[in-house]
């Protein structure tokens, strides 16, 4: 009797150990979307810039992290020149702001929505240029908005971008300011997922947890 009920305690410490292991599963590094490198030397120059984002290893600690998590399609891929103290627009050559910089902006068809109030279409900023698509375009606004004078090109993250295409789906994982009117990515590296990858689907059943725990309680 004394085995038989050790054996039943061994089996829910198990269970209790797998169910942890589950949900706090470190994300696959190779489900990451690859990169797009460029040539260090381009038609129009590119600048440069720094930032820092927290890294995520797991599911919980993404979705923790972010404010909204939704499947989308891309429409277009756009530039603008935003103030990252206010969230908003900031185009003009007069402007006073020390805060602007080039973005990147992801026009997304919302498909399924798993966290946060997401509208039928959203914009997702990533911060710098694209090097390699529209260079024309991202040089002309940075010339016209007068940031080219301080950075003498176009500003970039690094010298290479994620491989995110117009037309194709992706699932993504966002931070909402409470000002501007768009999205921001929670990292430049872990804000867009095939959709039919592992770590998107750890990211979706992480949601669903939430979910059905909020509507227990």
């Amino acid at each position: 009797m004394k085995t038989y009920i050790k054996a039943i305690v061994i089996m829910l410490l198990a269970w209790i150990c797998l169910s942890g292991c589950a949900q706090n599963q470190v994300l696959p590094k190779d489900d990451e979307l690859p990169n797009v490198t460029v040539p260090t030397e381009t038609e129009f120059p590119l600048a440069s810039v720094h930032a820092d984002w927290p890294v995520y290893q797991t599911a919980e600690e993404l979705v923790n992290a972010a404010t909204n998590i939704y499947t989308g399609k891309i429409t277009d891929i756009s530039f603008d020149i935003i103030d990252y103290k206010t969230g908003r627009s900031d185009p003009s050559d007069l402007s006073e702001s020390r805060y602007r910089m080039l973005y990147t902006v992801y026009t997304i068809e919302v498909e399924k929505s798993y966290k946060g109030d997401n509208d039928q279409i959203e914009k997702l900023c990533l911060m710098g240029g694209t090097p390699g698509f529209n260079d024309e375009v991202q040089y002309q606004l940075a010339r016209s908005s007068g940031l080219i004078d301080q950075y003498e090109g176009i500003p970039v993250l690094s010298f290479k971008h994620k491989k995110i295409n117009i037309g194709e789906s992706y699932l993504f994982c966002t931070h909402r300011s409470i000002t501007g009117n768009h999205d921001y990515v929670i990292n430049p590296d872990q804000f867009a997922f095939y959709k039919d990858s592992e770590s998107s689907a750890q990211i979706q059943k992480q949601c669903m947890n939430i979910l059905e725990k909020n509507t227990r309680e």
